[in-house]
Order: C-alpha cells, then sequence, then structure tokens
C-alpha cells in the first residue's frame, strides 16, 4: 500500500511553512513525491488524525515528482504483503540488473533512485499498489534542520 496525505496541494508542493512542514525556508526543501489515483478522494474527509478505511482506497496510477494532476502526496510509508515484499525485491533486482547507471524511472540512474521510482516501477508492471489516505501522526524531515527540529519536539 502506498499512503498520502489529504491536503498535500492546499500550499504550494506540501511541504513548506505555510502548512508547518519543511525547513521553514532555511534550507530549499525537495519536490513532494506526488501520488495519482484511479478514483480522486472523497471531497469530504474526517476532521483530526485518522486512516481512512478500505472504501476509500485507490489504485496508484503514478507516483513522482513530475506528476500531472496529482491527486496528494507520498508520506513516504509503504506497506507490503509477503507478496509485495517479493514483487519489490524482485522489481529491485531487475532494475539494479539493468545497471546502475541506467535510467530508472523519474531517476537519472538507478544508483540515485528514490523509493518511488521503485513504486513506480511496482505500478507500471501493474502490481496492485493502494493509496491509503491518513492525515496527522508524522513529521515532515527533508533537510537536516528538520531533523534537529523533529528531534528536539521528540526528545522532551
Amino acid at each position: 500500500d502506498a499512503s498520502f496525505g489529504r491536503d498535500a496541494h492546499a500550499n504550494g508542493n506540501g511541504s513548506g511553512p505555510a502548512n508547518g512542514n519543511g525547513s521553514g525556508g532555511k534550507e530549499k526543501a525537495p519536490r513532494a513525491d506526488l501520488v495519482r489515483l484511479a478514483k480522486a478522494p472523497p471531497p469530504v474527509l474526517p476532521r483530526g488524525r485518522f486512516v481512512a478505511d478500505e472504501e476509500t482506497e485507490s489504485p496508484v496510477t503514478a507516483i513522482g515528482r513530475s506528476i500531472d494532476e496529482a491527486h496528494d502526496e507520498f508520506s513516504g510509508v509503504l506497506g507490503l504483503s509477503s507478496r509485495g515484499v517479493e514483487r519489490t525485491r524482485k522489481a529491485f533486482e531487475q532494475a539494479r540488473a539493468r545497471g546502475l547507471e541506467a535510467r530508472f524511472h523519474e531517476a537519472a540512474a538507478f544508483r540515485s533512485a528514490a523509493l518511488t521510482d521503485l513504486v513506480a516501477e511496482l505500478v507500471a508492471s501493474g502490481a496492485d499498489v493502494r493509496g491509503v489516505l491518513h492525515w496527522k501522526g508524522w513529521m515532515e524531515v527533508d533537510t537536516f534542520d528538520d531533523y534537529r527540529r523533529a528531534w528536539a519536539t521528540t526528545a522532551s
């Protein structure tokens, strides 16, 4: 399962001081990893923290930083069934066998690929990758300054 937050596009790319995430302008945060679904999320979502039920899950049709008409942002949380682990391992090994310097989805080379590139490979291969709506309960850590803030918040 791929999961994503509900307000990714409320303020730009979903990571920045406008929504309480990101570096607050000290370091430029990378572009958000976006998700396009087969079915748009419901227009009205619960308030406060939640993980949506299976009825709101939808197959992921595209994932990456250059997605047009994305529905939301990938939060970096990936849950895999035992079959999903095997498919992911196989996709990784096949991509690596094509060469560390070979282009891999949005990455210029497999060597520098992100998790979203591997998920994009699964989507392209026809694997059942589903988006799960969730909201709150994590901190955005894109930069070292973000890490310091997260550590200071959770250590106290």
